[in-house]
Order: structure tokens, then sequence, then C-alpha cells
């Protein structure tokens, strides 16, 4: 009987550890969740800002066929 309180007993600490083991890397892939959503989260709104910058291209066609017509535009590259 005493034997397997003791066996009982050291299951319980290797558990205990195992456990603290697996918080502390959940603590560590939680921040590191974090930290790539603050990256993404800033690429995305790097890449919203260049594309605000950048006219749709729809509009780089109709300026490089005026500019074409007006014989300002000598080949069409895209």
């Amino acid at each position: 009987m005493l034997r397997e309180k003791e066996s009982l007993i050291k299951e319980n600490e290797k558990l205990k550890h195992e456990r603290d083991c697996l918080l502390r890397n959940k603590e560590v892939a939680d921040g590191q969740i974090a930290a790539l959503t603050r990256s993404v989260d800033s690429l995305q709104k790097t890449l919203k800002e260049k594309e605000n910058k950048v006219p749709p291209k729809s509009l780089c066609v109709c300026l490089v066929i005026l500019a074409s017509s007006m014989g300002k535009v000598d080949s069409l590259t895209m």
C-alpha cells in the first residue's frame, strides 16, 4: 500500500512538472501569436497605404491612351 502511494505521488509530481512545461510553452506560443498578429496588422496597413498611393490600373491605362493620343508615348509598357 505504501509503495503504491509513493508511486502515485511520483506520478503526480511528473504530471505537475509536465503541466508547468506545457503552460510555459503556451505562454511562449501566445507571445509569438501576438507578435505575428501585430506584424500582419502592420503589413496590412502598409499595403493599404501603398494601394492608396498607386492609381487603379484602369486609370493608368486611360492616362497612357490619352498621352499616346497626344503623341507623348512611343510605346506602351506596363
